[in-house]
């Protein structure tokens, strides 16, 4: 299925097609066609040192959550941090038994991830988190898919939040194939400033700074 997908892309009639129907629903494609490649292993990117960095510097955190785990790279390279359990919630079923074999065949006890669609996932099915992070993901959410996500993360975080992600104070900046949020806008309509104090962190990371918008790591601290 991933083959059939980029030789489409390689017109630009079925690529501007495909671009139209993932933005009308972006699952369709991390659900269904980007499947787990069996020769995967854990990466480490630039991006991952900012988490890993903030991590360091907290003691005695008892659980991580991510929403958009896929592998569970992120979650491997914070996970010696002092950090008791992490947990990975990922729409991709394959990613999510690969990655989890690579836990294991690794011998990490503390990391378990989940198959779950984060859009559907309600405050009583998840256990309350000290943070709750994302890496790329919410941007594949149309805001109101985003502010579900975010009333739980509201309601079931402990200590803060961490979102490495695109955004933006224009009037609903939009890229071909992912939403570009205005988060400081969206924090302020749910009242998030009431309860976090929020800090935007540019991320020097080239590829993640070259579409006219630039990355941030978004920290959120209980007040």
């Amino acid at each position: 299925m991933n083959n059939f997908y980029l030789k489409l892309l390689n017109n630009p009639f079925y690529k501007y097609i495909l671009a139209k129907i993932f933005l009308i629903n972006t699952k369709i494609f991390w659900k269904y066609i980007s499947n787990a490649n069996k020769r995967y292993e854990f990466r480490y990117y630039k991006p991952d040192e900012y988490l890993f960095n903030f991590f360091k510097s907290k003691k005695k955190n008892g659980t991580v959550i991510e929403f958009g785990s896929g592998y569970g790279d992120l979650l491997f390279n914070i996970h010696k941090c002092d950090i008791s359990k992490l947990v990975g919630y990922e729409l991709n079923n394959s990613k999510v038994k690969l990655g989890n074999a690579l836990l294991m065949k690794k011998k990490v006890s503390n990391i378990k991830l989940i198959c779950k669609d984060i859009t559907k996932i309600k405050r009583e099915e998840i256990q309350k988190a000290d943070f709750f992070i994302t890496s790329m993901t919410l941007i594949y959410l149309k805001e109101s898919e985003l502010k579900r996500a975010l009333n739980v993360i509201f309601l079931n975080c402990k200590k803060g939040f961490v979102f490495q992600e695109f955004s933006s104070e224009e009037n609903n900046p939009k890229n071909k194939t992912f939403y570009i949020h205005n988060f400081k806008k969206i924090f302020t309509d749910m009242k998030f400033d009431n309860k976090f104090k929020i800090n935007f962190n540019h991320i020097d990371y080239e590829y993640w700074n070259n579409k006219g918008v630039k990355a941030f790591q978004i920290e959120g601290k209980i007040k």
